[in-house]
């Protein structure tokens, strides 16, 4: 019997068409694997980011302030919100015991990798906060005024970031109002002793660097304090003297002539508002009292509040400490002059606390 074979035209043909084939199949089938595999990437996303909205919602306190939240996939499975199984899925290329779930508050996106970093609301210089240090919340109905230690009180916001977790943030008024500066540290103790632990630990004054940088004279005048003092040499190069908030320079009659007489006229009011003042028959900068005598304090008679002290030592002149005074400047106070300072307390405030 006669058996004919393929000739070697007949099998070039047939591996020439099979060819053609595979170029055209094969790439639609990878194709349709890897849609099926985005399509099962993105469902098992979908899943983790949808945990992830339930955890947020029963933790919300937690997550206030932030602009987006990173949670760990294993914080999902320990709250019973994925199962474990979660874990043998290895398409997107972590380890998700290991990974993060981070989204976007205003659009709900997801995305997982092995780091994140939250990013946090930024306040402005000067937005108001009211809370009360004692129980270490926020509040409503704050009493604001000299001497005033305890319960609602109105806090200023300065030089915050969106990498941080919480907010600095001043007083509005002064809680001891005469003091020396060698009694600074043991009369702030005093004042916060009543306050939440946790708050009272962040307690401090405001330092003289953090408020050149709140008026931008670390940046106009190079404002340092470690640079030597010389009080009758504008601040230039390596010497300082005292700035005004407001810009000013020159003679004491020229920057008092920028001083707000009403609240609110200074960009930096905030800054040196409910102070006690004293420039003659006007009261300048405080706008809380209509007369020096709603201050009257017997035992220092003839004594006056010009502002507060900050934390700061004048650089080359042991006798003076940095304070902010009536009129909106920074300068150096003699520590046992007459016309003496009270005490602003600066303390830290959690971003997840302020609603």
């Amino acid at each position: 019997m006669n058996k004919k074979g393929f000739t070697l035209v007949e099998m070039l043909g047939v591996v020439t068409i099979l060819a053609i084939i595979s170029i055209i199949v094969i790439p639609m089938v990878i194709n349709q694997i890897r849609n099926r595999q985005t399509q099962i990437n993105k469902a098992v996303i979908e899943t983790i980011s949808a945990a992830s909205e339930e955890y947020k919602n029963k933790n919300k306190k937690l997550f206030y302030g932030q602009i987006n939240s990173c949670i760990k996939i294993s914080n999902l499975v320990d709250s019973d919100l994925l199962d474990s199984t979660i874990y043998d899925y290895d398409e997107l290329g972590v380890d998700l015991k290991d990974a993060y779930v981070l989204t976007k508050s205003y659009n709900k996106e997801a995305s997982i990798s092995l780091s994140c970093s939250p990013i946090f609301n930024t306040y402005n210089n000067g937005t108001a906060i009211y809370f009360n240090p004692e129980i270490g919340n926020v509040c409503s109905n704050p009493v604001s005024r000299t001497g005033v230690k305890s319960g609602c009180m109105k806090w200023y916001v300065f030089n915050d970031d969106d990498n941080s977790s919480t907010v600095s943030v001043i007083l509005d008024h002064n809680t001891t109002p005469v003091i020396g500066a060698s009694d600074i540290n043991s009369t702030l103790a005093n004042d916060i002793s009543s306050w939440f632990v946790d708050i009272r630990s962040t307690a401090r004054l405001i330092t003289a660097d953090e408020i050149a940088k709140i008026t931008g004279a670390d940046e106009v005048l190079e404002w340092d304090s470690t640079k030597t003092y010389i009080s009758t040499i504008p601040t230039i190069g390596t010497n300082i003297s005292g700035f005004y908030f407001d810009g000013a320079n020159g003679s004491d009659e020229t920057w008092k002539s920028m001083v707000a007489t009403a609240k609110g006229a200074s960009k930096y009011a905030w800054l040196y508002d409910y102070t006690y003042c004293l420039d003659g028959s006007n009261y300048k900068g405080c706008n809380i009292a209509d007369t020096k005598n709603d201050y009257t304090i017997s035992t220092f008679e003839n004594v006056y509040i010009q502002g507060y002290w900050t934390s700061t030592s004048v650089t080359g002149e042991m006798s003076k400490t940095w304070k902010v005074d009536m009129y909106g400047s920074l300068i150096a106070g003699e520590n046992d002059q007459i016309f003496k300072n009270g005490i602003r307390p600066v303390i830290e405030i959690p971003k997840s606390s302020i609603k």
